[in-house]
């Protein structure tokens, strides 16, 4: 009786959400804990699961920045058991975003039962001993991560209890403690070979993995310039193969270095194995003939010098080392260019101290349409930077910028124009952005080997702030309201200041405060769009493609649909956990398709649902 009261219950529950009505159940519930943080705490989300069926769940958990920082955050221990499919996990300046799939095939489902352990997050204590931050299962990130519960493909908001964190006594370290790396590892050893050459050397760096936890490495290998010297560095046969998110190599004169990291997603490592091949290296051999030359592993190649260690999980390893020799046979006949020395700052050659500067931050004015009638908008504000002079070369900068938590919250930052485009697309080489209730803070340094500068002249964007409303402050406003953005030194633990970086030097700039101008303007209702409900990348097909694309945007910043109702793969009015799994099941399990417009093109049926403004695949 019990399961055909639920079952009811979830039909209910579907007819109500294909009016865009979302349904709450106390069946499902999220549990933030109350706890007392001494220095540091790990607070543990509790789910208790009296309805079964759950495929997933997705949520934030904010706390308030000034108080508490959240400085990691894992799967709870019943999530880990039932090994899921997809989980996502990332740390925003107000707390932090989860998702969940147990399941892609939805054969499997999370398991029923009272204070299920589904997050374990750790905080450092911020605030004074006494204060209490507020815990609360809350909307959260950008793309916005809300509190879902996925019940055979529907999506079910859970009813939350919120916790608290009392600070007992407040970290005196607050951002995660650096220990030295441990030596010797015997599950991983770095090898260079012993052979003889004749004028050029071709060198594979080896590597044994024997873990299951590698995130990336760094090295540096040193030789003699008198006898040998590295004339290039590339990936070996096993990096190609692996297509990390971020790798570079260096060659100067007294030796290479190199760093990879495997994936910016926890859940990517390097595959298991003996003898991965993970860098070439070419020498051209100079030395007297018959020398045996020592190649070897050491921390002192580049500015800053490069460590020889490994990444095991986020843990620093130093590996076995095996050191390697070369025997000239004899000379190179037409040797290259020997590379730049350490010293010359990875190769780009020094920057010269600024003599002056005249560089502006400018936070700009900027006007925003806000529909009344909900106090709802999201907008992105575009910061200036310029130097009058024209000659200023940046390495890398840092600002506070303040808006009124009244009108405003901060739900990311990213960058833009040349900031994005350094490292061919990758992008700088450290960009850290805080959001605080009341302001953002970034600090960026375009490359830890000085081979990426940005000269500043004619006033460009290099940072994109994005904004939401506080909606409920507006509802039913009528006149225009004022949102100062205000540049400050007064965010941040430890506080961060305004400046730019220029051959070390750091250089104040002028500062141009702004403001977001918001008018209540009724939204003009957009003409329907035809479109077929399960293409959500615009790409004519209804195929996996589609349910990576939506993974993507909803739990790690993808593109955003050009079609939201087309992404609405199980009609229910919104986008969310629930869509990739209808899709999943739909396409690998026999599940159902989805609902009209489907086989041929056609318009939303419910006008309220969600609006389609980009479809190219329809006449």
């Amino acid at each position: 009786m019990l399961r055909t009261t639920r079952a009811i219950a979830v039909l209910l529950c579907t007819l109500f959400v294909a009016d865009t009505v979302f349904c709450q159940s106390s069946d499902y519930t999220f549990n933030a804990p109350n706890v007392d943080g001494d220095e540091r705490v790990v607070a543990t989300i509790q789910f208790d699961n009296l309805g079964g069926n759950v495929g997933g769940f997705s949520m934030g958990v904010c706390s308030t920045p000034s108080l508490v920082l959240p400085v990691t955050a894992e799967p709870g221990s019943d999530v880990v058991a039932v090994n899921p499919d997809f989980v996502v996990i990332d740390l925003e300046g107000g707390g932090v975003t989860y998702g969940m799939i147990v399941d892609f095939m939805s054969v499997e489902v999370f398991p029923v039962g009272f204070g299920l352990e589904v997050l374990d997050i750790e905080y450092s204590m911020l605030g004074a001993p006494g204060e209490v931050s507020p815990l609360t299962i809350c909307t959260l990130g950008t793309p916005v991560v809300l509190p879902w519960v996925v019940v055979e493909m529907v999506s079910i908001t859970p009813t939350t209890t919120a916790g608290s964190i009392t600070i007992v006594a407040t970290d005196p370290n607050p951002h995660p403690p650096i220990d030295p790396p441990p030596t010797g590892s015997g599950d991983y050893s770095f090898e260079l070979p012993t052979f003889a050459a004749d004028e050029r050397a071709d060198v594979t760096v080896l590597f044994d993995n024997g873990g299951s936890l590698v995130r990336g490495w760094s090295m540096s290998i040193c030789s003699d310039e008198n006898d040998l010297y590295p004339i290039s560095a590339n990936m070996g046969a096993d990096t190609v193969a692996l297509n990390p998110d971020f790798w570079i190599a260096e060659a100067y004169s007294d030796g290479v270095l190199n760093l990879c990291l495997v994936s910016f997603l926890a859940g990517v490592v390097l595959p298991v194995g003996d003898d991965l091949e993970i860098l070439d290296v070419e020498y051209s051999l100079v030395g007297p003939v018959g020398s045996a030359v020592e190649i070897a592993f050491c921390d002192t190649v580049g500015i800053p010098e490069t460590d020889t260690l490994l990444v095991e999980d986020l843990e620093p390893i130093v590996p076995e080392l095996v050191n390697g020799l070369i025997t000239i046979n004899s000379q190179d006949s037409n040797p290259p260019g020997v590379p730049p020395h350490s010293g010359s700052g990875g190769g780009g050659g020094p920057i010269d101290p600024p003599t002056s500067s005249d560089l502006v931050m400018d936070a700009g004015n900027h006007s925003i349409d806000v529909d009344p009638a909900t106090g709802a908008a999201n907008f992105s504000v575009d910061l200036l930077f310029s130097d009058a002079s024209g000659a200023t070369i940046t390495q890398g900068f840092s600002f506070g910028l303040a808006h009124p938590e009244t009108a405003l919250q901060a739900t990311n930052v990213v960058a833009v124009n040349a900031l994005a485009a350094l490292a061919g697309g990758v992008g700088p080489d450290y960009f850290e952005a805080t959001l605080f209730a009341d302001g953002v803070t970034l600090g960026t340094v375009y490359s830890f080997l000085g081979a990426e500068t940005i000269t500043i002249d004619a006033p460009a964007s290099l940072v994109s702030v994005a904004y939401q409303t506080n909606a409920a402050e507006l509802i039913g406003f009528s006149d225009s309201v004022d949102a100062a953005l205000t540049w400050t030194e007064t965010l941040g633990t430890p506080l961060v200041t305004n400046i730019f970086i220029s051959a070390g030097v750091a250089l104040d700039p002028a500062e141009i405060d702004g403001n977001v101008e918001l008018n209540p303007v009724a939204p003009v209702a957009a003409s329907q769009v035809p479109f077929r409900r399960g293409d959500a990348n615009n790409d004519g097909l209804y195929d996996i493609a589609d349910t990576i694309y939506l993974l993507s945007h909803l739990f790690e910043s993808g593109a955003e649909p050009p079609c939201a109702a087309a992404a609405d793969i199980n009609a229910d009015g919104g986008l969310d956990i629930g869509d990739p799994i209808f899709a999943l099941t739909g396409l690998f399990d026999g599940g159902a398709d989805p609902s009209a417009p489907f086989a041929a093109c056609g318009v939303e049926p419910n006008p309220d649902r969600l609006p389609c403004d980009e479809f190219d695949n329809c006449p």
